[in-house]
């Protein structure tokens, strides 16, 4: 609505009034007062930018989302507990199904390190699963991430987990458990316990 004079209608005052419509929606209206020639760029610049800070807050929204039914999933799976399969294979990526062979990785940070530079560790960390195209992955707080991948992608991929336990190997270890259905991925995570138990034994 565009108000050409003050007061044409009951205490409103010259400007514009443009509608912000969502996913086909009215969800806000913007108003600016002034000469509606003036105003009329300034408020489709506003509808603009008040769409593109629902999409990020949508998107966001959708992340977290996403991001808790993984954690939800991966400590189901490593606990042994039940899931249903429609909502397993709904929230992992990549292919991976209840028939899939996958590993159980996990990565422990020295609980003594200096925790100053842990945000640069877990970047690292989380900068090689994505290097290795993994996704299914959990930080299990305080400082284990665990991490279920296909057992042939990751045979493809595990110069990149050296190369990490390597540059980082006063810091973290890595344990990786053994080939297992999806469904067994507890046996598979009880041995990449066991690996890192085994690593800190002198």
């Amino acid at each position: 609505i565009e108000v050409t004079e003050d007061d044409s209608f009951f205490g409103t005052k010259k400007g514009i009034n443009i509608p912000v419509m969502y996913h086909d929606r009215l969800v806000a209206v913007i108003g600016i007062s002034g000469e509606v020639e003036e105003v009329r760029q300034y408020a489709c610049l506003a509808q603009k930018i008040t769409n593109i800070i629902l999409r990020e807050r949508e998107l966001e929204a959708l992340g977290t989302q996403k991001k808790n039914r993984l954690n939800y999933v991966i400590r189901g799976l490593i606990s042994n507990e039940q899931i249903d399969k429609a909502y397993l294979e709904e929230t992992l990526e990549n292919g991976i199904n209840d028939k899939t062979i996958c590993r159980v990785v996990v990565v422990r940070l020295d609980a003594r390190y200096n925790p100053n530079n842990l945000f640069m560790i877990q970047s690292a960390i989380t900068q090689t699963f994505v290097q290795m195209d993994l996704s299914c992955y959990r930080y299990s707080y305080p400082n284990e991430y665990i991490l279920i991948a296909p057992n042939e992608r990751l045979s493809h991929q595990m110069t990149a987990l050296k190369q990490l336990a390597k540059e980082y190997e006063t810091v973290l270890m890595i344990g990786v458990g053994s080939a297992v259905k999806l469904m067994q991925s507890a046996l598979s995570y009880q041995c990449a316990q066991m690996a890192i138990e085994c690593c800190k034994k002198p």
